[in-house]
């Protein structure tokens, strides 16, 4: 979530993620996440509950009954790809 926080930061460019060399169990690991964005195509399903098209929305009740993913906006940061790369046998 601190990534998250860091990449959600106002001036933070959207082509660029976050790397960190850590320490865990005395194991040096290299971890790089690159967000993800909400785009326009996104928005025909995870967009306005209301404006989203009758199939789509019958659809999206039908197989996710409790899911809360609307209202989302384009450009919005929504999450992000980690990788985690052990750097001990380097």
């Amino acid at each position: 979530m601190k990534v998250l926080k860091k990449l959600a930061l106002a001036g933070h460019s959207r082509d660029v993620g976050f790397g960190e060399v850590l320490e865990i169990d005395d194991k040096k690991i290299y971890r790089y996440m690159k967000p993800i964005y909400v785009e326009r195509a996104c928005l025909d399903c995870h967009g306005e509950r209301e404006k989203i098209l009758p199939a789509i929305r019958q659809f999206l009740e039908r197989r996710y009954p409790h899911d809360e993913a609307y209202d989302y906006k384009e450009g919005y940061l929504r999450g992000g790809i980690s990788i985690t790369i052990s750097l001990e046998a380097l």
